[in-house]
């Protein structure tokens, strides 16, 4: 938040530059409402953020996950399914990359997940980790990886969450992300 505070003034005279800035600062203090389970200021935050409606593929993606997550935390699960579905049928439209659609299979995983079950969200979790790898988008095989593991610890299969975990972990120490 600091480094997006503090860019040049220059660039906020710039109107394309500075609404996607503002959006974006928007977006981070979102999650962060969202991870510390603010309920009332992510509803808050989201609703000015989708009435902003950026026009970046790339954050309107990220906002329709972050609205799911906070359906899900909401215990709001037909809703967020609706949503995920609603997002499917469009990426599909638009002809979204494979790393759109990868995030979307993920965050579908988390909802079947979390909607009790936990069986198809391991397959559409699956999906994500086996189509990440296969495109080498290693922040999404991450995030499917995460995933999958939250469906097994769910399913009490903790032993096969670690194994996997250490499975992904290997590939994550080289770019100094993970210190153990």
């Amino acid at each position: 938040m600091d480094l997006l505070d503090g860019t040049n003034p220059e660039v906020h005279r710039v109107l394309k530059f500075h609404q996607y800035l503002t959006t974006y600062s928007g977006i981070l203090k979102l999650k962060q409402k969202l991870h510390h389970n603010n309920i009332v200021a992510s509803s808050h935050l989201l609703s000015r953020l989708k009435a902003a409606s950026p026009l970046d593929p790339e954050l309107n993606l990220e906002l329709a996950l972050l609205e799911v997550d906070y359906l899900i935390r909401q215990q709001k699960l037909p809703a967020a399914f609706d949503l995920v579905e609603d997002l499917g049928m469009r990426l599909k439209d638009e002809g979204a990359d494979v790393y759109q659609r990868i995030r979307l299979l993920s965050c579908k995983g988390k909802v079947f997940s979390r909607a009790g079950k936990p069986e198809m969200g391991f397959s559409v979790a699956l999906r994500a980790a086996n189509a990440s790898l296969k495109a080498r988008i290693m922040p999404a095989a991450w995030e499917a990886v995460g995933v999958l593991c939250n469906i097994l610890v769910s399913l009490n299969e903790f032993g096969a969450a670690i194994k996997l975990l250490d499975g992904i972990t290997p590939q994550v120490r080289p770019l100094g992300l993970y210190q153990h």
